[in-house]
């Protein structure tokens, strides 16, 4: 296969994900039962208050993909540089093979796919250890806002309090410690 053959190949490979991307979302999204209610219920809300919050979301969207960027530039650091348009090609590669796959699981190979061949079963691992990083600190704020919730907003006795409150840290640390001791102990 000559250099020439293979780049339209790619390119139609690219064009391909990317309209079985768009297939898979317009079939998703035109596919709910409750759309109508949606819809309904769309209608009752100020549109002033729907654009903020639709701007809203699109800037988080937005500015959680640059932070995905940013944690894939640092995780890979050591296994290869990245640029920040490599690094985002990565992450949108990744995002895009997730769709397919069960558990996300594609976000692994699409990730790595822009890494060199020789680089792709350490940034995967990389990428493992990334992921359960941001796992410890969802389980750690996740703990403590139960334990606030429930303290706040139920009414339970101070010693009940106490308890949730001490496991809630407990259960916060040993997640903070099993990450520390597995990957940099």
């Amino acid at each position: 296969m000559t250099q020439t053959q293979r780049k339209y190949l790619n390119l139609l490979i690219k064009i391909a994900i990317v309209a079985l991307a768009m297939w898979f979302v317009v079939t998703k999204v035109n596919n709910q039962k409750n759309l109508i209610e949606f819809e309904h219920l769309i209608h009752q809300i100020d549109p002033l208050t729907i654009r903020l919050i639709l701007f809203a979301v699109v800037l988080l969207m937005f500015m959680n993909w640059f932070l995905e960027v940013i944690k894939w530039r640092f995780l890979s650091r050591r296994i290869e540089k990245l640029s920040i348009w490599k690094a985002t090609k990565s992450v949108f590669c990744g995002l895009t093979w997730a769709i397919f796959t069960p558990n996300r699981i594609g976000e692994y190979g699409g990730r790595v796919m822009v890494l060199k061949p020789e680089n792709r079963a350490t940034g995967a691992v990389a990428m493992g250890v990334g992921l359960f990083a941001q796992l410890v600190l969802t389980s750690v704020f996740g703990s403590l806002s139960i334990a606030w919730f429930i303290t706040t907003f139920i009414d339970t006795p101070s010693s009940v309090d106490f308890g949730i409150w001490i496991i809630a840290v407990i259960y916060a640390l040993a997640f903070v410690i099993l990450y520390f001791k597995c990957f940099l102990g």
